[in-house]
């Protein structure tokens, strides 16, 4: 009987035991499955937080690189140094800045950094001469006597200065630009003088048998025949340029210069060549030249036609182009009609029925070929006459108060783009315009994630 109590006694503390020892490992597993389940949801709010981080990081690096370049490439500012930054939401940004002076590929490398996370992102920019083996220009500037004119600004030393002088420091700053220019070797660039009729500047402009200035890459020559062949006025001692063609305006003439050269040396097979002209005036169109490529009559015709009846052959003035030019009474007959002496003397007899006609010649070589065209009035003229290569573009800049709404609409209609400045103050400030336009570089661009190091 004692044994079974015993047995009894024994039993009943094993099963005590055993329940016990069931309650705590169900408290153990308990325990183990809620710090399970909070290490889940801890480390799932640290991955959110991370992720966040992450995000805030990647769009602060990325609005950071894309600052950099629209202020570089669309305003001109400045390459920045390298910066750290503390955004107010607390990102902190390193950034690392990168250009190569030969070529002017750029690169910007931003750190972000928040508590969960650290990004980095590279952008590169390669800068080129998009699909361009070769960027020919020729320059034209107005050599007639209304050049001598002030220009509306001053020197460095505060003495006021001409159009002409104006005109020559534009030109020279051109030339630097393009020496400036990473690919300075593919550009080539002409200039010419224009007057009624229009010519190359001469690589030595003492010498009226040297070489034309057509379009090259010897840019050194080039600077060197613009300084000597301009000065403070228009005369042949300050200005020997200025000497090559005869005074009065025929705008047309220089357009047309330009496109027989273009015509005679097209762009070689397998080369992609951009082709541009940049004409500088200070006076609206008066005269025209002959040019048989415009021969309609009612846009000019092929003929002379002078503002002044001095310059007709057998007159005070007679131009001496060979074979001479002639003054015909089927679109003269007013001037020639009229019965002042300006054989033996210099007196001027103005012919401005050749006013109409020089317009008419301006339109005929700016314009388009092959393109129709509506004037803004007062002419509101259709016109579809137009000669100019469709692939080489035409820029005008005028430099004189009062152009006329029919010169501006004009210019503004035919032209690729016109710029009317008034003066000739802020004439090398648009020709530096004018070169960024032609270049019309543009950036490859890439944007990559660096892996952080540990």
């Amino acid at each position: 009987m004692q044994q079974l109590k015993n047995y009894l006694k024994n039993k009943g503390r094993l099963t005590g035991f055993a329940s016990y020892s069931m309650v705590l490992l169900i408290a153990l597993i308990s325990i183990l499955i809620v710090s399970l389940i909070q290490s889940r949801l801890l480390l799932s709010i640290y991955r959110r937080q991370s992720l966040s981080d992450t995000l805030v990081n990647e769009y602060a690096a990325e609005s950071e690189i894309y600052d950099i370049f629209t202020r570089v490439v669309t305003y001109g500012a400045t390459f920045p140094p390298d910066d750290v930054l503390t955004l107010p939401d607390g990102t902190q940004l390193t950034i690392d800045t990168e250009e190569d002076p030969i070529t002017g590929d750029q690169a910007v490398t931003v750190t972000a950094r928040r508590p969960y996370a650290v990004t980095i992102l590279r952008g590169d920019r390669t800068v080129t001469v998009t699909g361009t083996d070769r960027v020919e220009i020729i320059l034209a500037i107005d050599c007639t006597g209304s050049m001598d004119n002030p220009s509306g600004t001053v020197d460095g030393f505060g003495k006021p200065t001409t159009r002409i002088e104006e005109a020559e420091n534009a030109a020279l700053a051109f030339v630097d630009a393009i020496i400036a220019h990473p690919n300075y070797d593919r550009f080539y660039i002409g200039v010419e003088v224009f007057g009624i009729d229009a010519a190359w500047l001469k690589v030595d402009p003492l010498d009226v048998t040297s070489a034309d200035l057509t379009p090259t890459n010897n840019h050194a020559q080039v600077r060197t025949s613009i300084a000597a062949s301009f000065g403070h006025d228009t005369s042949f001692i300050e200005s020997p340029a200025c000497s090559l063609v005869i005074d009065n305006t025929s705008i047309g003439s220089s357009f047309a210069l330009a496109r027989d050269y273009f015509m005679a040396y097209p762009v070689p097979l397998g080369l992609t060549v951009k082709r541009a002209e940049v004409l500088i005036t200070d006076g609206a169109p008066n005269s025209r030249m002959p040019y048989a490529d415009c021969p309609d009559t009612d846009f000019g015709g092929d003929n002379f036609c002078p503002a002044f009846r001095h310059f007709c052959p057998g007159k005070f003035y007679e131009n001496t182009k060979i074979p001479q030019w002639q003054c015909d009474n089927a679109y003269m007959s007013s001037c020639l009609a009229k019965r002042e002496d300006d054989v033996t003397t210099p007196l001027i007899v103005n012919c401005n029925e050749c006013q109409g006609r020089s317009r008419d010649f301006v339109r005929c070589v700016l314009a388009k070929s092959g393109t129709t065209y509506t004037e803004p009035p007062p002419s509101s003229l259709v016109y579809s006459g137009g000669v100019r290569d469709p692939d080489v573009d035409a820029y005008v800049v005028t430099i004189y108060n009062g152009v006329s709404p029919e010169i501006r609409g004009i210019f503004e209609t035919y032209a690729t783009k016109y710029f009317d400045l008034g003066n000739a103050a802020n004439l090398t400030t648009i020709l530096g315009d004018i070169f960024d336009d032609i270049v019309t570089s543009t950036s490859s661009f890439t944007l990559r994630r660096i892996i952080p190091a540990p």
